[in-house]
């Protein structure tokens, strides 16, 4: 799960970033600078529905620090979340700006009130597997509620959003 959130008082989005903890590690790009090591211990963190990880860029940002509290928005108003570790700046964390919050998709779900609906599926691919065979096979399963796609191509759709807007900016600069 992908949300995008504030804080109560300030109007920066947040970007809220749901990570099983438990599963696969290959799916967990990212490094804590400070605080719990969810990558060798995720149950404490599994077990905290207001356990956040959040990046340093926020940490710096906000003055936050491990151990402290921080509310953001959610679906039922402005909820206080436990910050357990801070993010290197690299991978995750640097996405949207270093705006980020990592949370277990659990608890993530429920504070947000997705009820159970998920925005993206990493698939890693065993060395010299057919790329094009498996997306055309993931595509036909999923029909036409998803889109199938490889990392470059969020990118390029990003790209081709973005690229209008910063050449108007160019210009007028």
């Amino acid at each position: 799960m992908e949300a995008t959130t504030r804080r109560p008082k300030d109007a920066s989005p947040i970007l809220v970033i749901a990570v099983d903890f438990l599963g696969d590690k290959y799916f967990l790009p990212f490094q804590v600078e400070e605080g719990e090591d969810v990558l060798e211990d995720p149950v404490s963190v599994a077990n905290d529905p207001s356990a956040i990880l959040i990046s340093r860029t926020l940490s710096e940002e906000m003055g936050a620090k491990v151990g402290d509290s921080i509310e953001l928005l959610t679906p039922d108003g402005a909820r206080a979340f436990h910050v357990r570790a801070i993010l290197q700046k690299q991978g995750l964390a640097e996405s949207f700006g270093g705006e980020v919050v990592l949370m277990f998709s659990e608890a993530a779900d429920a504070a947000f009130g997705r009820r159970g609906l998920v925005d993206r599926i990493d698939v890693a691919l065993k060395k010299g597997a057919d790329i094009e065979g498996v997306k055309a096979r993931l595509q036909q399963a999923v029909g036409r509620s998803a889109r199938v796609e490889r990392p470059e191509g969020r990118t390029q759709h990003l790209d081709a959003i973005t690229g209008p807007i910063r050449r108007a900016l160019n210009i007028a600069a």
